[in-house]
């Protein structure tokens, strides 16, 4: 069974290379102990930046749920405005996220073109 969870131990993810910063959160896929991605979050006080979602080759299919589960543990934070700017520009407005004001422009951590998202009601008519 696949599971898409919060992971303390990322590091031993053949994916990551490294460590993250302190206020970011890492969720990984799992197959039991077999990585097949993950995706890391930073956490701020009024808003959350999607600053890596990867998966291994072959389970590009898990990038959906990978980007569900992170909006999922933001929403659950009382934390509603999302930026993400990975080249994922298709997957991105699938989740529903709009290209974002040039505000979010100096906030953003991964160079690209940045997409944004409030959370409110989202899981609502999201699911």
């Amino acid at each position: 069974m696949i599971t898409i969870l919060p992971d303390n131990e990322y590091t031993k993810c053949p994916l990551i290379d490294g460590a993250f910063d302190n206020n970011v959160v890492v969720f990984t896929a799992k197959d039991g102990e077999e990585y097949l991605g993950y995706g890391a979050v930073a956490m701020y006080d009024d808003y959350a930046e999607i600053i890596a979602v990867e998966t291994a080759e072959g389970m590009e299919s898990l990038e959906h749920g990978i980007f569900k589960s992170l909006l999922n543990y933001i929403e659950r934070r009382s934390v509603y405005d999302v930026i993400c700017a990975l080249d994922k520009p298709v997957m991105l407005k699938r989740l529903g996220f709009e290209t974002a004001n040039e505000e979010w422009e100096t906030k953003k951590a991964v160079k690209g073109s940045c997409f944004c998202i409030n959370l409110t009601g989202y899981f609502e008519k999201h699911c």
